[in-house]
């Protein structure tokens, strides 16, 4: 046992006693930022959700068809409106083989299309906050 250290501490290799950090904010803090900083930047997973709205801020119409695409990586997902709750719609892209489906400042393309006409869209870059969450909100 090292000459400072106290019975039940424990020894490093160089034979000195270890120093617990974990309880020293400054400590805490210094380890949060390291891994917080090094968040992923891609996902073999990711998810879409949002409500589509009339002009007049009414729900739209359940049946509708919302088109989604990553223009990005060439991804495509249709699914209609309404299918679990009215006014609201949800894809996801999933890769299989682990290659990313979404990545920071990939376009995406909402079309809502009635008997085939499309009746309004949008576009949303992505940002690195939806990428940690593996999902983005894209409503109109």
């Amino acid at each position: 046992m090292a000459e400072s250290q106290t019975p039940g501490q424990p020894e490093s290799q160089t034979g000195r006693p270890v120093v617990w950090l974990s309880g020293c904010p400054a400590f805490t803090q210094n380890y949060h930022n390291l891994f917080n900083s090094a968040l992923p930047t891609t996902n073999p997973v990711f998810a879409v959700v949002g409500i589509v709205k009339n002009a007049d801020d009414t729900l739209a119409a359940d049946g509708l068809e919302v088109v989604v695409s990553n223009e990005t990586k060439k991804l495509t997902a249709i699914t209609l409106l309404g299918e679990q709750e009215s006014g609201k719609y949800g894809v996801a892209f999933v890769d299989t083989e682990n290659k990313t489906v979404a990545a920071e400042r990939d376009s995406l393309k909402v079309t809502v299309k009635r008997e085939g006409d499309i009746v309004g869209s949008q576009t949303y870059n992505l940002t690195s906050e939806d990428i940690v969450k593996t999902r983005a909100i894209i409503s109109r």
